[in-house]
């Protein structure tokens, strides 16, 4: 990748060792998911999350569906402006996206946390009334045999 388009701090570009590398490369002047996925070998998204998230500095992605129809990812014309203004607003935005989606995510689970403590309980009284019954039937048998 042409690093010198890149107005951002060093540290928020990975080095070429890693996958995320490839990534920032692939979505600098945007690429299809399909095509992202078929150039980063064993790609499962994780570089994407590290170059949007704290680790690279909140990289601003666009989403997109291109004229065929596919879903595509570019990296945020602000990062490509040359104006470090530009390339910070793009990662405060990203960084509040990021919090918000956060938030929801958080808010999904609390709702979701009662009925799954429920499901545990009734699991586990299942479970334990199933042992119960084990034993029992253990101690008939042991007393017919006699």
């Amino acid at each position: 990748m042409n690093s010198n388009n890149l107005i951002a701090d060093k540290h928020y570009i990975p080095l070429s060792k890693y996958k995320s590398s490839q990534v920032l490369e692939l979505v600098t002047n945007g690429v299809s998911r399909k095509i992202l996925a078929s150039e980063v070998d064993h790609y499962q998204g994780a570089p994407l999350e590290d170059l949007e998230g704290k680790r690279y500095g909140y990289w601003l992605i666009d989403r997109y569906v291109n004229e065929c129809g596919e879903n595509c990812l570019k990296l945020n014309d602000r990062h490509l402006s040359g104006d470090i203004k530009l390339d910070l607003e793009a990662r405060r935005i990203r960084r509040k996206q990021r919090a918000s989606d956060c938030l929801k995510k958080n808010n999904k689970e609390i709702k979701r946390s009662s009925k799954v403590q429920f499901e545990n309980s009734e699991a586990q009284k299942e479970y334990f009334l199933s042992l119960g019954e084990s034993a029992n039937d253990s101690e008939s048998k042991k007393s017919t045999e006699r």
